[in-house]
């Protein structure tokens, strides 16, 4: 006989009692049809007839039985079983890689386990609110942004009041963005073509910008030459719509008188029969507009 078949792991002891009819048999233990020898846990008292396991462990669990023997005859007790309950222990949860990430409207499951006799009640809780599932798992049919949290699953054994949780983090799955090429028949090289001629459409836009600037700049320089020109008057401005080739009168060094003189307007631009030292030809930058000039000498 024993004093209790369902221990508490840690905190009981369980004492056996065997009964020979013969008080001069001797008296051996067995677990689970082994011999079994004293330790520091199993102590065997008045002639081997008490066995005391002391704190127990689930290691202990199993069947007991007694022997007596006398110079002939060995007799065995019936099997006892010794049932040990413990746990929880530590709360494993099973899903892997974590954190956990879960594509949108896909269905997700969060595992958890924890060894415990008997087996554990289990609740679990989403950023500390209970969900209601009394299960080792939790499932999402339908996977939203409202179902990212911290997930806790909380196991309890009622037989031996003991509680362990563990959490997990579950998110939405974010895919990578991915470059991808529009017709799938083009070859490496064609790739590669569309490339290179990209890069250079690129150089020729920029060195067509840099000649129009300086080409603008030249321009610009020019007007202003012709603006603080020798002979201090205005330049007529050109008319690209039509091809009229200017000449101007300047004199740097004599002057006229006041009244002698005429204005340098448009007007006053005299268009010369024929070529003469008197006249010489300069070609400012734009190439539509001559002027007539008077050499000092």
């Amino acid at each position: 006989m024993a004093s209790d078949s369902d221990a508490l792991e840690h905190q009981d002891s369980v004492t056996f009692w065997c009964l020979p009819g013969d008080p001069n048999e001797s008296v051996f233990w067995f677990v689970n049809n082994t011999a079994l020898t004293a330790s520091d846990r199993l102590e065997l008292c008045s002639s081997n007839r008490t066995l005391i396991v002391h704190n127990i462990t689930r290691g202990d669990t199993g069947t007991y039985q007694c022997e007596a023997r006398d110079m002939v005859n060995a007799q065995r007790s019936n099997l006892l079983t010794l049932s040990v309950s413990y746990g929880p222990d530590s709360v494993v949860i099973l899903n892997q890689p974590q954190p956990i990430e879960a594509k949108l409207e896909s269905t997700v499951t969060i595992w958890c386990h924890a060894p415990s006799l008997p087996a554990a009640q289990y609740r679990w809780f989403v950023n500390g609110t209970s969900l209601g599932s009394l299960e080792n798992c939790h499932t999402i049919l339908h996977m939203s942004w409202q179902h990212q949290g911290n997930y806790t699953c909380l196991a309890h054994n009622h037989r031996t009041q003991g509680a362990a949780s563990a959490s997990v983090f579950l998110g939405v799955a974010v895919a990578a963005p991915t470059l991808t090429v529009s017709n799938p028949s083009l070859s490496g090289g064609a790739i590669a073509g569309i490339t290179v001629g990209a890069v250079a459409g690129g150089l020729l836009m920029v060195a067509l910008g840099y000649f129009l600037v300086a080409k603008k700049g030249r321009r610009q320089m020019g007007e202003l030459t012709g603006e603080t020109g020798l002979g201090g008057g205005s330049l007529p401005a050109p008319n690209p719509s039509k091809s009229e080739v200017f000449y101007i009168n300047l004199h740097p060094i004599e002057r006229a008188p006041s009244a002698q003189r005429r204005s340098l307007s448009a007007s006053s631009l005299e268009t010369p029969t024929e070529c003469s030292l008197v006249y010489k030809n300069w070609c400012p930058r734009d190439m539509n507009t001559y002027y007539k000039m008077k050499p000092s000498a």
